[in-house]
Protein backbone atom coordinates (compact mmCIF):
# COMPACT_ATOMS: atom_id res chain seq x y z
CA UNK A 1 0.00 0.00 0.00
CA UNK A 2 2.56 2.57 0.73
CA UNK A 3 4.78 1.53 -2.11
CA UNK A 4 2.38 1.51 -4.60
CA UNK A 5 -1.79 2.53 -4.08
CA UNK A 6 -0.55 5.80 -1.61
CA UNK A 7 2.19 7.32 -4.26
CA UNK A 8 -0.73 7.06 -7.20
CA UNK A 9 -1.14 10.62 -9.12
CA UNK A 10 -4.56 8.37 -10.80
CA UNK A 11 -6.56 8.76 -8.80
CA UNK A 12 -4.45 11.50 -6.69
CA UNK A 13 -4.03 9.47 -4.23
CA UNK A 14 -0.68 10.67 -3.04
CA UNK A 15 -1.63 14.70 -3.32
CA UNK A 16 -5.25 13.33 -1.24
CA UNK A 17 -2.58 12.32 1.88
CA UNK A 18 0.04 14.64 1.46
CA UNK A 19 -2.58 17.71 1.67
CA UNK A 20 -4.97 16.26 4.24
CA UNK A 21 -3.27 14.02 6.89
CA UNK A 22 -0.12 12.94 8.71
CA UNK A 23 1.30 9.72 7.12
CA UNK A 24 2.65 7.39 9.88
CA UNK A 25 4.25 4.04 9.34
CA UNK A 26 4.77 1.46 11.83
CA UNK A 27 7.23 -1.57 10.79
CA UNK A 28 5.64 -4.70 12.35
CA UNK A 29 8.65 -6.55 12.26
CA UNK A 30 11.36 -4.74 13.62
CA UNK A 31 12.27 -2.69 16.84
CA UNK A 32 8.93 -0.17 16.88
CA UNK A 33 6.79 -3.16 16.05
CA UNK A 34 4.49 -2.82 19.70
CA UNK A 35 3.80 0.77 18.42
CA UNK A 36 0.34 0.13 16.53
CA UNK A 37 -0.88 -2.07 19.17
CA UNK A 38 -2.92 0.86 20.37
CA UNK A 39 -4.47 0.97 17.06
CA UNK A 40 -5.19 -2.23 16.83
CA UNK A 41 -7.36 -2.98 19.51
CA UNK A 42 -10.88 -4.01 19.53
CA UNK A 43 -10.23 -4.73 15.93
CA UNK A 44 -9.78 -8.55 17.06
CA UNK A 45 -7.92 -10.76 14.31
CA UNK A 46 -6.87 -8.29 10.89
CA UNK A 47 -4.67 -8.82 8.33
CA UNK A 48 -2.21 -6.17 6.98
CA UNK A 49 -1.89 -3.13 6.29
CA UNK A 50 -4.24 -1.63 9.07
CA UNK A 51 -5.04 1.97 8.05
CA UNK A 52 -6.25 3.93 10.54
CA UNK A 53 -7.23 8.06 10.56
CA UNK A 54 -7.73 9.57 13.51
CA UNK A 55 -9.44 12.67 15.02
CA UNK A 56 -6.70 15.05 15.17
CA UNK A 57 -9.31 16.75 18.01
CA UNK A 58 -9.89 13.61 19.87
CA UNK A 59 -6.85 10.75 19.89
CA UNK A 60 -9.00 7.95 21.15
CA UNK A 61 -11.44 8.71 17.91
CA UNK A 62 -10.97 7.12 14.93
CA UNK A 63 -12.67 8.85 11.49
CA UNK A 64 -12.13 5.56 9.60
CA UNK A 65 -9.97 2.24 10.14
CA UNK A 66 -9.65 -0.39 7.82
CA UNK A 67 -7.14 -3.55 7.40
CA UNK A 68 -6.00 -5.53 4.31
CA UNK A 69 -4.77 -3.99 0.83
CA UNK A 70 -7.53 -1.33 -0.47
CA UNK A 71 -7.83 -1.29 -4.35
CA UNK A 72 -7.03 2.15 -5.51
CA UNK A 73 -10.63 3.96 -6.96
CA UNK A 74 -12.21 2.61 -3.37
CA UNK A 75 -9.26 3.99 -0.79
CA UNK A 76 -9.49 7.00 -2.58
CA UNK A 77 -13.57 7.32 -2.00
CA UNK A 78 -12.40 6.17 1.19
CA UNK A 79 -10.35 9.25 1.69
CA UNK A 80 -12.53 12.04 0.20
CA UNK A 81 -15.17 10.54 2.70
CA UNK A 82 -13.26 11.77 5.53
CA UNK A 83 -12.09 15.25 3.92
CA UNK A 84 -15.20 15.91 2.90
CA UNK A 85 -16.92 15.58 6.40
CA UNK A 86 -14.37 17.67 7.60
CA UNK A 87 -14.25 20.82 5.13
CA UNK A 88 -16.41 23.46 6.54
CA UNK A 89 -18.47 25.46 3.64
CA UNK A 90 -16.85 28.75 2.14
CA UNK A 91 -13.35 27.27 3.45
CA UNK A 92 -11.88 26.71 0.10
CA UNK A 93 -8.28 25.68 0.86
CA UNK A 94 -9.51 23.79 3.94
CA UNK A 95 -7.02 25.55 6.59
CA UNK A 96 -7.95 27.96 8.98
CA UNK A 97 -11.78 28.79 8.44
CA UNK A 98 -13.21 30.99 5.78
CA UNK A 99 -11.62 34.37 4.90
CA UNK A 100 -10.36 36.20 2.48
CA UNK A 101 -7.33 33.24 1.11
CA UNK A 102 -10.66 31.48 0.22
CA UNK A 103 -12.29 34.39 -1.71
CA UNK A 104 -8.83 34.76 -3.84
CA UNK A 105 -8.81 31.08 -4.69
CA UNK A 106 -12.52 30.68 -5.68
CA UNK A 107 -11.76 33.81 -7.92
CA UNK A 108 -8.89 32.30 -9.49
CA UNK A 109 -11.03 29.16 -10.29
CA UNK A 110 -13.93 31.07 -11.85
CA UNK A 111 -10.91 33.06 -13.79
CA UNK A 112 -9.55 29.46 -15.23
CA UNK A 113 -6.20 29.49 -13.52
CA UNK A 114 -5.49 25.78 -12.58
CA UNK A 115 -5.36 25.29 -9.10
CA UNK A 116 -4.14 22.53 -6.71
CA UNK A 117 -5.37 22.06 -2.75
CA UNK A 118 -8.94 23.66 -3.56
CA UNK A 119 -11.83 21.60 -1.75
CA UNK A 120 -15.30 21.02 -4.05
CA UNK A 121 -16.40 19.70 -0.79
CA UNK A 122 -16.60 23.56 0.78
CA UNK A 123 -19.42 24.19 -2.09
CA UNK A 124 -22.19 26.69 -0.87
CA UNK A 125 -24.69 26.65 -3.20
CA UNK A 126 -25.06 22.83 -4.24
CA UNK A 127 -23.58 23.22 -7.52
CA UNK A 128 -20.51 20.98 -6.80
CA UNK A 129 -17.72 23.30 -7.46
CA UNK A 130 -15.99 26.41 -6.40
CA UNK A 131 -17.18 29.97 -8.52
CA UNK A 132 -18.03 33.26 -7.57
CA UNK A 133 -20.60 31.86 -5.02
CA UNK A 134 -17.60 30.39 -2.76
CA UNK A 135 -15.82 34.36 -3.14
CA UNK A 136 -19.13 36.26 -2.38
CA UNK A 137 -19.78 34.61 0.60
CA UNK A 138 -16.28 34.41 2.00
CA UNK A 139 -15.75 38.05 1.41
CA UNK A 140 -18.92 38.86 2.98
CA UNK A 141 -16.95 36.88 6.19
CA UNK A 142 -14.02 38.88 5.60
CA UNK A 143 -15.99 42.25 5.45
CA UNK A 144 -17.38 41.62 8.57
CA UNK A 145 -14.03 41.98 10.70
CA UNK A 146 -14.84 39.32 12.73
CA UNK A 147 -12.17 37.27 11.68
CA UNK A 148 -13.64 35.04 9.14
CA UNK A 149 -15.90 32.06 10.18
CA UNK A 150 -14.88 28.79 11.71
CA UNK A 151 -16.40 25.33 12.82
CA UNK A 152 -17.03 27.04 16.48
CA UNK A 153 -18.78 30.05 15.48
CA UNK A 154 -19.28 33.45 13.35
Amino acid sequence: MRGTVCELETPPIKNMILDNFIPWFCDVYGETASEYYPYASGLGGFTMPMICCIDPNDIDNYLDRTTNIQYPDEFYARLQGIVSSSVLAGDVDNKDGVNLMDSILSLQAVSGIPLTGVYTQADVNGDNRIGIEEAVFSLKYAASGSGGYTQTGQ
